[in-house]
């Protein structure tokens, strides 16, 4: 009798690479800008498209790892319901999947330059997409206000404007680092290669 391969657990995916290639083209056009304002509104462009990129990529290979994991208990798991188990944040994915795929001796090592300026890249694109403000509102004695004659002057603090931490530099980096990132991943996982990881730390073995 023909196998209908009921017995087995199939994940695919296809994962667009249109927010990689969309960073790659604002990047290079960052770098042909000829004002500081065109360089970084570009520059940042890119890096909010690497980071969605990056993070599409974290999101998949955890929900492969843990449909593998369930699928070894024998259990066939819908992808919401993997997609339900995983952190909210993108910073918190980054940790758990160097757990998931390296077990316990590996873990993402928060101490590397690369890893420190990733996640800060992470955070600065939260604070580009959205942007905070500020808003008043109140009678003069609830903004403690002060009125002089018919002058009154009311003190508002502007916020910091994240779009000044953009650089050309940074852009670059997230852009390579959006995919050197699972490179790299792949590498201290499979053993491949005996350099010091950009991202990852290996934990001794306790005998």
């Amino acid at each position: 009798m023909r196998d209908d391969f009921s017995r087995y657990f199939i994940m695919a995916s296809i994962q667009a690479d249109d927010a990689l290639k969309r960073a790659q083209y604002f990047l290079r056009l960052a770098e042909q800008s000829t004002t500081q304002e065109d360089r970084r509104s570009l520059a940042g462009a890119a890096v909010i498209l690497a980071v969605a990129y990056f993070s599409q990529g974290v999101e998949f290979r955890l929900v492969q790892a843990l449909a593998n994991a369930t699928a070894e208990d024998g259990r066939r798991p819908s992808e919401p319901e993997l997609q339900r188990q995983l952190p909210g944040g993108l910073i918190a994915r980054m940790r758990l999947l160097a757990t998931f795929l390296g077990g316990s001796w590996l873990r993402l090592d928060e101490t590397q330059p690369g890893t420190v300026r990733l996640i800060s890249a992470i955070r600065l694109r939260n604070r580009l997409v959205h942007e905070a403000g500020e808003h008043v509102m109140g009678s003069p004695v609830d903004l403690d206000c002060s009125i002089v004659g018919s002058v009154l002057t009311l003190q508002i603090s502007i916020p910091e404007d994240p779009w000044e931490k953009v650089s050309l530099e940074l852009a670059r980096f997230v852009v390579d680092a959006s995919e050197s990132y699972f490179e790299d991943l792949e590498r201290i996982v499979q053993n491949e290669s005996h350099r010091k990881s950009t991202f990852f730390r290996r934990i001794p073995h306790r005998s």
